[in-house]
């Protein structure tokens, strides 16, 4: 039999660069289903490989009645061996990776962005505003997804069930021009009803980095 999680992960995965960065897949195993696999990807440059990985994930190739799927939790700070620790968010990594794994899961897939217990700004900042129902697509991982292209969001912050594991947000890309206009129309009055809330925060405030994430979102939707 043909292990085609392992073989897409590879072929998608192993070797590829992303700004500067070699990525290594290791630790394949097998998850909770034969379509299921855990990995570890590792970032390599100079020869060098980081210490621990920049993402700890399990992917579904999913089934006939269901899309691919990754669930994963990113780290944006990074050591090397030569001793250097090197903060990928200073270059914006994250939004050049979450486009990268989006060719994995393909349209009507899902990237589901596990948080909770980081120190990294861009991780910590994203629980706190979802803790505070801001609209996902206004948080820092929120928007990071919706310009990979994503445009429906749900918050795991309470588990529905037993299965859900740790707080992740999860986000889908549209399967068709169809959902796409729905998801957008849906995504504008969240944001709408959001930026009339909030009224005039301080720029430098949560709250104000929030708004200029839902602002920036609103003016590409405008005609």
């Amino acid at each position: 039999m043909i292990d085609r999680s392992f073989s897409k992960l590879e072929a998608m995965l192993q070797g590829a660069f992303l700004d500067g960065y070699q990525l290594r897949v290791e630790d394949l195993k097998r998850g909770r289903t034969d379509r299921e696999r855990y990995f570890n990807l590792f970032l390599q440059r100079e020869g060098l490989k980081s210490l621990s990985p920049v993402l700890q994930g399990l992917y579904s190739e999913g089934s006939a009645s269901i899309k691919p799927w990754l669930e994963f939790r990113y780290s944006p700070c990074l050591d090397f061996p030569d001793e250097i620790c090197v903060d990928l968010e200073k270059q914006e990594f994250g939004a050049i990776l979450i486009s990268g794994l989006r060719l994995l899961v393909g349209a009507g897939g899902s990237l589901m962005i596990i948080y909770g217990g980081e120190v990294h700004p861009l991780l910590v900042d994203s629980e706190k505003c979802l803790k505070r129902g801001f609209p996902p697509a206004a948080t820092p991982l929120g928007f990071l997804l919706w310009k990979s292209g994503c445009r429906w969001f749900k918050d795991w912050y309470f588990s529905e069930g037993w299965r859900e594991g740790a707080m992740k947000l999860q986000a889908s890309y549209p399967l068709n021009d169809s959902i796409l206009k729905r998801g957008e129309s849906r995504l504008t009055n969240e944001l709408l009803r959001f930026v009339m809330n909030v009224g005039q925060p301080d720029g430098a405030s949560l709250e104000g980095e929030a708004m200029a994430r839902a602002k920036h979102i609103l003016a590409s939707r405008a005609p």
